[in-house]
């Protein structure tokens, strides 16, 4: 058992390390100009460039997304492949507790891709009716 849970620890490390999206770094430079033309957009007379247009909606979405969905999808594969190793290698007892374990999961399956999938329609809706 402790064989299996070492590997299945090792699987999981190495599909993080695999999984992990690569990000841009910054130099403080670049943070802190960014910063202030922020600042000084919000000082701005109100109305002179603060509206929402089609292309700054999908492209916030698809930075949220692009970051929540892949790690929800990953926690969802680890937690199903524990509670799928746990369930054949375990006794009776260990069965009944993944199968209690089970009902929650799934919800949490359905709620991670309904709400992506309800996501993606209203920025869809959001989207046409923008323009």
């Amino acid at each position: 058992m402790k064989k299996a849970k070492k590997m299945l620890i090792c699987i999981c490390l190495v599909m993080l390390i695999l999984l992990i999206p690569t990000s841009q770094s910054y130099a403080l430079s670049d943070l802190i100009s960014g910063a202030d033309s922020f600042i000084t957009k919000g000082v701005q007379a109100p109305g002179a460039d603060d509206t929402l247009s089609k292309t700054s909606v999908v492209e916030m979405s698809n930075k949220i997304l692009g970051v929540l969905i892949p790690l929800g999808s990953v926690v969802a594969v680890l937690m199903a492949a524990y509670l799928g190793i746990k369930f054949m290698t375990g006794g009776a007892e260990d069965k009944a507790n993944v199968k209690e374990i089970l009902i929650p999961f799934v919800v949490g399956c359905i709620v991670l891709f309904g709400g992506f999938t309800m996501w993606k329609l209203v920025v869809e809706v959001l989207g046409n009716a923008l323009g």
